[in-house]
């Protein structure tokens, strides 16, 4: 049975992401608490899949097709299944491929935010574009998009 604490993380998930579920048929597909430490796992799953993760006072928030892995873990058999999220959205849009440099300072500016913050900003810049973040991942070339993601964001 998850703790109090991941209990509290699955509420500011839905809260933060109530759109999502409330008007894009997503549902809450797994939840867990770690087995050690102060950490939880949520995905919620529609068209796509998106997980949160809560650890050690921080969240980290992915997207990933219907085939990416309900687990702890962002790669399956050697592939990368799941893709931060503000990546995708920034492909999504037709943003330029980002610089280590751009990376590091939107993680500096995540984690001003705070983990509630950070979900409310990562739900309010994913609003506009889901219907293209959903097609990154979603469709008859799944593997094809998971690589670009990869190479946009990660290489």
């Amino acid at each position: 049975m998850p703790s109090s604490l991941c209990n509290e993380f699955v509420s500011e998930v839905s809260s933060a992401f109530a759109y999502l579920l409330c008007e894009h048929g997503f549902k809450i597909r797994h939840s867990e608490e770690a087995r050690v430490g102060q950490a939880c796992l949520v995905i919620l799953e529609n068209a796509i899949r998106m997980k949160f993760v809560f650890d050690r006072g921080g969240v980290e928030i992915l997207v990933g097709s219907r085939m990416a892995p309900i687990s702890w873990t962002d790669e399956e058999d050697g592939k990368r299944r799941w893709f931060q999220l503000l990546g995708a959205i920034s492909l999504a849009r037709g943003d330029p491929k980002p610089t280590t440099e751009t990376i590091m300072e939107l993680g500096r500016r995540v984690m001003a935010l705070g983990p509630s913050g950070y979900m409310r900003y990562a739900a309010e810049e994913l609003r506009p574009v889901l219907g293209r973040v959903e097609s990154l991942l979603s469709g008859e070339e799944v593997e094809l998009r998971e690589k670009e993601l990869e190479e946009y964001f990660y290489a």
